[in-house]
């Protein structure tokens, strides 16, 4: 048993067992063109939908955006996202495609942007099913749309 293990509240112990359980089960396998080394170097259109449709099972199977609250499309848990991540790389699964909406974007309209903000934009960074809700959503507008939130509570935008 790892350190992270012994350290694994209840919660924590039986997400990490539904990860390990879920990815031996569900591994997308090789996938059918080569892949760049990273997700910004994305280039190939069926690169990118065979990476979506891996993102979007891990997402339905509550791996992906686990710790965001579920009113913005996230799983409503503590903590658990560093286990889903571990338990991914473990597995060795490919790399995520939309590592700038989950990684900058959807932390900051989270933490930043009115509710609104959160549940339009929050959602699309974690690809949720089609029934009214984006697949994708357009970074530079979201961040756009927080910019000017900020600018009209006074607060500085640039540097």
């Amino acid at each position: 048993m790892s350190e992270a293990h012994k350290m694994d509240t209840p919660e924590q112990a039986a997400f990490r067992a539904h990860c390990q359980e879920w990815l031996a089960n569900n591994h997308p396998g090789r996938p059918p063109v080569k892949l760049p080394l990273g997700a910004l170097e994305l280039s190939d259109p069926d690169a990118l939908a065979w990476l979506q449709k891996w993102q979007k099972s891990a997402y339905d199977a509550g791996l992906i955006g686990c710790d965001y609250p579920t009113e913005v499309g996230g799983g409503g848990k503590e903590n658990c996202q560093s286990i889903a991540n571990t338990e991914m790389q473990r597995a060795q699964t490919p790399y995520l495609p939309n590592i700038i909406g989950m990684g900058m974007v959807a932390p900051t309209v989270l933490f930043h942007g009115e509710t609104r903000l959160r549940q339009n934009y929050c959602r699309g960074y974690f690809p949720v099913k089609k029934s009214g809700v984006r697949a994708s959503v357009n970074p530079a507008r979201a961040l756009t749309l927080l910019t000017s939130k900020l600018s009209r509570n006074g607060m500085a935008t640039t540097g």
